[in-house]
């Protein structure tokens, strides 16, 4: 005997079956593994390019974006770790554990220096201590930038982006910081050194490193009981384009060489506009200066 099924009750609601175990569509798939192979060439490429000087047509551009991924590696990391969180939202295991991995390169650094880290144990009264500030192109308060170094009361002082409003409070220090150098601006790149011990010779507001400056990198030689102790300030250009990445990168590269080549404790203290993962950074080290 056979019988024909029954109809459903209402012929035009169709069942609907949901298979939670289904992929992820592909062309999601294929947009996270372009996003997260994206970020792993970008980051690849920052570390990995090799140093080919500082001109040319197509050097200073992929120096820029070198520049780029090194400086901005943090940035990049916290934007990754979002999109990993959407990954394994969608339960798509490859590319999410790729931009896991370039996500803990970018940062790592960052993570490190969080690490807990013991004082070396003193040798005695500390020999000079250094304040260094950059007045932001006048937006710093005087007032209260005054008030911070009488507080600090340090016996050296760099101050960055010099100009009339911060040159306003210079008077009101001679008593502590008789021993005073100033380039002051009006634009973004003056600069002062302010010492309680005296200079040895003249002070210079662009001495020579093997190029010609065209911003003043004031170089002065300080008395500290008996020791004579170089201290460049320096302020490089910000990386804004590719030829103002470029004349930083020969900067610092001239200073590394220089450093090399002094034979007095050496201080540089000042605004490299670049970040210690940067390759210009990796220069002054492997000239044997420490990061402060």
């Amino acid at each position: 005997m056979y019988a024909s099924p029954s109809p459903p009750a209402n012929p035009h609601i169709l069942p609907l079956t949901l298979n939670p175990t289904r992929k992820p569509h592909l062309l999601l798939r294929l947009f996270a593994w372009f996003l997260a192979l994206a970020a792993a060439s970008f980051i690849s490429f920052a570390w990995l390019f090799p140093d080919l000087g500082d001109t040319g047509r197509w050097i200073e551009p992929l120096n820029w974006l070198v520049f780029c991924g090194r400086t901005f590696g943090y940035h990049i990391g916290i934007a990754l770790l979002l999109l990993i969180l959407l990954m394994l939202l969608r339960k798509l295991w490859g590319p999410s554990m790729l931009a896991s991995a370039v996500a803990l390169w970018c940062l790592w650094p960052s993570i490190w220096s969080l690490r807990p880290r013991s004082e070396p144990p003193p040798s005695g009264p500390p020999l000079l201590s250094v304040y260094s500030v950059n007045a932001q192109f006048g937006f710093v308060d005087p007032v209260r930038l005054l008030a911070e170094i009488t507080s600090l009361d340090a016996d050296l002082i760099i101050i960055q982006e010099h100009n009339p409003r911060v040159q306003s409070i210079l008077p009101a220090l001679l008593d502590k910081y008789p021993h005073t150098i100033e380039a002051m601006r009006e634009d973004a790149f003056g600069m002062a050194i302010l010492s309680k011990f005296p200079f040895v010779g003249t002070p210079q507001n662009y001495p020579y490193f093997g190029i010609a400056l065209k911003l003043p990198q004031i170089k002065a030689v300080i008395d500290v009981n008996g020791t004579h102790i170089v201290v460049q300030g320096i302020h490089a250009l910000p990386p804004v384009s590719f030829s103002y990445l470029s004349e930083q990168r020969q900067l610092i590269r001239a200073l590394a060489n220089w450093v090399q080549t002094e034979t007095r404790p050496l201080i540089i203290v000042g605004d490299f506009n670049c970040t210690p993962e940067y390759i210009s950074m990796g220069w002054m080290k492997q000239a044997g200066m420490e990061d402060a």
